[in-house]
């Protein structure tokens, strides 16, 4: 998972600098973060700030930082650790979009390095993997509301109490408004 995590890392940095500067679209965003974890975390709430440009009508590139905190409830060797978490990630994607007038729906892949802080474990930082799936619908000549929805990969490993891995995978549900320029 690392070296695909790296791979799509360098692709998408790749894009990002042979892309045109004057590119069609430019798009700065901001909103909350809802996770669903799939694996051994409870729930978590936080926010995100992000850029996108567009490659071309149906290839864009995101750039963004993303911040989530919750709690968490393990047994690990008969001993329950409690407390809560918090992880920031900056995320990186490569998206293909379908411009229409009503609204933008988007899929992409990407990847991230994640700071991740437990309360009572020791758990390292960790590169993550991402499927994303979205919605830009215009309410102004620059302004558009996001809705989107991405899966995300990420199994940092735990060195106090030792456990090859915590499981953070998830579904991270997003809200957020976009400016366009």
């Amino acid at each position: 998972m690392q070296k695909i995590s790296v791979a799509v890392l360098i692709v998408i940095t790749f894009a990002m600098l042979v892309s045109p500067a004057a590119a069609q679209g430019h798009r700065v965003g901001a909103g909350i973060n809802i996770l669903s974890p799939i694996g051994d975390m409870d729930d978590g709430s936080g926010g995100y700030v992000s850029y996108m440009f567009d490659i071309s009508d149906m290839l864009a590139t995101y750039v963004g930082i993303s911040r989530v905190s919750g709690d968490y409830d393990l047994v690990i060797d008969e001993v329950q650790y409690k407390g809560s978490y918090e992880s920031t990630e900056v995320e990186a994607a490569f998206l293909v979009q379908w411009q229409m007038a009503a609204l933008t729906p988007y899929a992409g892949v990407g990847g991230g390095f994640t700071d991740i802080t437990f309360d009572d474990m020791n758990v390292g930082d960790k590169l993550s993997l991402f499927y994303a799936f979205g919605l830009l619908f215009p309410v102004g000549d620059n302004l558009s509301l996001e809705a989107s929805a991405r899966l995300n990969y990420l199994r940092p490993r735990s060195y106090r109490p030792t456990k090859e891995t915590i499981d953070m995978d998830g579904w991270l549900f997003r809200l957020g408004v976009t400016w366009d320029f």
